[in-house]
């Protein structure tokens, strides 16, 4: 059923920008991947543990500049890299789980994006320390080879959606997998019109996980189990951008953009949904394997309005 529902969010977004209302695509797109977060949880059976989240799903300002939008994605995707970081250090702060800051900016937020935004603000990039967006200034950032403005993020365009969206397909080729393999990356993902998905998941199953590592030969901090891949859906108008971060390599890692989906093409509606599942169950299978690291989470007490 959850699957089911991906596959229709396909429609359901067509439906909303069709019917005039655009500007709440996004915020739809948010909802439904969320919908399947929350499915994923609870079928690895820690929706109820105080856990730290490996995957982000954020959208993405469209009114930005494109150097801007590339170096938002960077650095949320470092932020959660170094959120997990902190949480298997052997030496972990014992303030990891304070973000009382941030619950009184936000208290509609959950633990784990809480979590993200304190790990965000402490980004030592961040000169500004804003708390929603980055707006400084300088060249484009650089993604995984080097090139800038990495993914390719078009500006607004005369051409219907469709249009859009039957050009911008075509780009999906397998120059997207074969970085990340070069990489060493744990996931590839091609166009479905050449080849098959073929995501990998990371090599940490077949490491002792019970040892006490260290993230990086150059890298003097012990780990109590390797840190993970991260992964990061990232909306912008009506597609998605699939991100991830090997966060076992330190700050230095490089951040690999491996697909986009749009979900204004009513083609790819399976497409679009497989590639976002297969994300998130990467990320849900890695933390199974480490629920054990997890504590019960905090129990809300709810007030009897009759007492």
């Amino acid at each position: 059923m959850a699957l089911l529902r991906l596959i229709d969010l396909t429609s359901s977004v067509r439906t909303t920008c069709q019917s005039g209302l655009r500007r709440k695509a996004p915020a739809l797109i948010k909802k439904g991947i969320g919908h399947f977060l929350n499915w994923a949880a609870e079928d690895g059976g820690y929706k109820f543990l105080k856990y730290v989240p490996n995957i982000v799903v954020k959208a993405i300002d469209a009114d930005m500049e494109e150097g801007d939008i590339t170096r938002v994605m960077q650095r949320r995707m470092r932020a959660l890299a170094r959120m997990q970081r902190a949480f298997l250090r052997v030496d972990r702060d014992p303030d990891f789980w304070d973000v009382d800051e941030q619950r009184a900016r936000d208290p509609t937020l959950s633990l784990g994006e809480l979590l993200l935004a304190r790990f965000t603000l402490e980004d030592e990039e961040s000169a500004s320390g804003e708390w929603r967006s980055v707006t400084d200034e300088g060249a484009p950032a650089r993604i995984e080879d080097g090139t800038t403005s990495r993914p390719d993020i078009q500006g607004p365009s005369s051409g219907t959606d469709d249009e859009l969206a039957g050009e911008r397909k075509d780009e999906l080729t397998d120059d997207a997998g074969d970085e990340a393999a070069a990489s060493g990356e744990p996931l590839k993902a091609t166009n479905n019109k050449h080849k098959n998905t073929d995501l990998l998941s990371s090599n940490d199953a077949d490491t002792d996980l019970d040892a006490t590592i260290t993230a990086t030969s150059s890298d003097t901090t012990q780990y109590r189990r390797p840190p993970p891949v991260v992964y990061g859906l990232f909306i912008l108008r009506t597609s998605v951008f699939l991100l991830t971060v090997d966060a076992a390599k330190g700050e230095t890692a490089y951040v690999s953009f491996h697909v986009d989906v749009h979900f204004m093409d009513r083609q790819q509606s399976v497409w679009n949904a497989l590639t976002v599942a297969v994300a998130v169950c990467l990320a849900r299978d890695e933390l199974m394997a480490r629920a054990a690291d997890f504590e019960p989470a905090d129990a809300v007490v709810e007030s009897d309005p009759d007492a």
